[in-house]
């Protein structure tokens, strides 16, 4: 039950001395009236029920009721009424909640992890926040790498349309590129690619930042050295990873140091290679 902390002395003196009602004491801790019920009961504490007056059903509770039973059920703290009292109006207006079948649950317990809600709903034909309720219920999580998964989602492949510019990128590589990856002292994973050049070539990185359509370009603090590089993770995997793969490196040394580092990338992220 909810309201832990509630103590006798509290409810005696709201209910009993200052004649407050079940529903405006449910109100002040967002819960329905049944839940104060079971406390009073439980403290037997002897009361009168003066809710007379929230008998009688306004529209606007009707709407609530309308909008929310066929999801949550008798749950609507919003209502602060009975359960027993929401249910009954449920059935005077023809209302059902729409119950989950077996299946149904089994699907979202395998998919929530992995699948967004809001595509779980179209896959099942149920409202976003019907699934969200049900999710709440079960209380389901999203497995560790569900962010990095998302990023690497929403990012497009990439598409070579120069194949002459691809294979100077990898001369460049070969000779002056880096790739990098490890786990920060505060547990965070990381990882990047990189190639350092002397100022002067300043505009080749830029077009190799074009190239990949993100990066960024920095200076070394001694304004000799320029350098690109990539750390987010979703466009190391759809983008530099599948572009290595495909033009491989001319330095022997370098193509073994990037295929470590793919495999080192998988591994500290948790992602199944592709």
């Amino acid at each position: 039950m909810k309201c832990k902390n509630i103590t006798k002395e509290y409810l005696y003196r709201e209910i009993i001395i200052k004649k407050y009602t079940l529903s405006e004491v449910g109100r002040r801790f967002k819960v329905d009236s049944s839940t104060i019920i079971y406390w009073l009961n439980k403290f037997k504490i002897e009361y009168k029920n003066r809710e007379s007056k929230y008998s009688t059903w306004t529209d606007k509770e009707k709407n609530i009721l309308k909008e929310k039973y066929p999801i949550y059920g008798s749950k609507i703290v919003e209502l602060h009424r009975p359960m027993l009292s929401i249910n009954q109006m449920a059935k005077k207006l023809g209302l059902k909640a729409k119950s989950w079948s077996e299946k149904e649950i089994e699907f979202l317990k395998e998919n929530y992890s992995t699948t967004e809600a809001k595509e779980i709903a179209e896959r099942l034909g149920k409202t976003l926040p019907s699934i969200q309720h049900k999710i709440d219920t079960l209380n389901l999580k999203k497995q560790k790498n569900w962010a990095t998964l998302q990023a690497i989602k929403k990012i497009k492949p990439l598409i070579v349309k120069d194949v002459e510019f691809a294979n100077y990128i990898c001369g460049f590589v070969a000779a002056d590129g880096w790739f990098t990856s490890g786990i920060l002292s505060n547990g965070v994973a990381h990882a990047s690619f990189g190639i350092s050049l002397n100022t002067r070539d300043t505009k080749i990185l830029r077009k190799i930042k074009n190239f990949f359509g993100d990066g960024s370009i920095y200076v070394s603090n001694k304004r000799t050295m320029v350098s690109f590089k990539i750390g987010k993770i979703g466009v190391i995997i759809k983008k530099v990873i599948p572009f290595f793969r495909e033009y491989s490196l001319r330095n022997t040394y370098k193509q073994r140091k990037f295929k470590e580092w793919e495999g080192k990338v998988y591994e500290i992220y948790k992602l199944s290679a592709v």
